[in-house]
């Protein structure tokens, strides 16, 4: 369903009603497109594509105006190209000539730069041979947020990862499709489509949790085949007034980098964690706490390797995609059980004695010791 519109006082345009999901959500986008553009934009243009433009603009209960993922897109290259030969070029779909037509006058109220917006569906734009060339050879970060799953196949993912540098962010609009697979008068070939597989008749069966864990990771597997993305993670986020999941942020990408960047780039947003918990969201445990965390994890380190060697690299693919388990984490605990004598570290990559990281050695003592 979408939004209802409120007209903006002395503005030619609506916006719609900012919620606390959508908030997050465009902060996390804005901020991992920043990272994005600041790694890869040193050498070479590189190009968001939102395939949902929407209305551009959202209004909270304070009246307080946001703007969408495209604009916060644009306002953080200008701060990141400033000083660079290259630049960030923002190309936007949007299928409803209502929300185009708004949209259109949002950018033009602003003077938003280097932004091409297209009054069609996304996927009838990426098949086309003078706009896939654009992502064919420069660095694109695709986002893909629909309201449900209608005319989002999986089909349409298959050429986006080709190139170097390519990433996917998708809404995967868990509770819609949810409540969609309960009816009767279910599309069915929509979402075959949607999942590249009828394998979604499974969850047909199940409920509550086991549907939802099945359902989410059906999609990562599919988008993993289809894409031949190496590392593919889904942030949970709830509605901001009841203990259930809204929807999931699923990122598709080829680099170790690309995913523990944006783990701790959604985790600087959410207390360190990699999910949006909504009205418990400030709420902390006693697993929140370092102290806790690094024990979670020592205990996880030290069943799964002791006797090993390995490099700190190899350890964090190792985990990176299988487990909530941010860098940053991963190395305070390394450290921490190597100054209890439970790991040597020789190191390779740093250059410090409490460097940890890259090729750097490490022996977890146990198993045969």
């Amino acid at each position: 369903m979408k939004p209802s519109e409120v007209i903006i006082p002395e503005k030619n345009y609506f916006a719609w009603p900012y919620e606390e999901q959508t908030r997050i959500k465009h902060k996390v986008i804005a901020s991992y497109a920043k990272i994005y553009m600041s790694k890869l934009g040193k050498t070479s243009d590189t190009l968001f594509v939102d395939c949902h433009g929407g209305c551009g603009i959202y209004i909270d209960k304070q009246n307080i105006v946001s703007f969408g993922s495209s604009i916060r897109v644009s306002q953080e290259s200008e701060t990141v190209f400033a000083q660079r030969r290259t630049n960030n070029f923002i190309f936007i779909c949007e299928r409803d000539k209502r929300n185009y037509d708004n949209l259109i006058k949002v950018i033009d109220d602003l003077n938003v730069k280097n932004v091409r917006i297209y009054n069609e569906d996304y996927n009838n734009l990426l098949k086309s041979p003078a706009f896939n060339k654009f992502y064919h050879y420069k660095p694109t970060l695709f986002f893909i947020d629909p309201f449900g799953y209608y005319d989002t196949p999986m089909a349409s993912m298959s050429g986006l990862m080709r190139s170097f540098g390519n990433e996917i962010i998708i809404n995967f609009m868990f509770d819609f499709l949810n409540r969609g697979i309960g009816v009767s008068s279910i599309d069915e070939d929509q979402l075959t489509a949607f999942f590249g597989t009828n394998e979604w008749h499974n969850a047909q069966r199940l409920s509550g949790l086991e549907r939802e864990s099945y359902l989410v990771t059906l999609y990562k597997k599919k988008l993993k085949e289809t894409t031949n993305a190496k590392y593919v993670f889904s942030y949970r986020l709830c509605y901001p007034n009841k203990n259930q999941t809204y929807y999931y942020l699923i990122h598709a990408t080829n680099h170790i980098d690309g995913i523990s960047l944006m783990k701790s780039c959604f985790a600087s947003l959410n207390n360190g964690r990699v999910e949006y918990l909504g009205r418990h969201n400030n709420n902390y445990s006693l697993f929140d706490m370092d102290f806790f965390k690094q024990n979670e994890i020592s205990n996880l380190l030290k069943d799964k390797y002791a006797g090993r060697n390995l490099t700190f690299k190899m350890i964090l693919e190792d985990i990176i995609e299988d487990t909530a388990v941010l860098e940053k984490d991963l190395r305070a605990t390394l450290k921490v059980l190597e100054a209890n004598g439970e790991i040597s570290v020789a190191r390779v990559t740093s250059k410090t004695k409490n460097g940890l990281g890259g090729d750097d050695n490490i022996y977890f003592h146990g198993g045969n010791d």
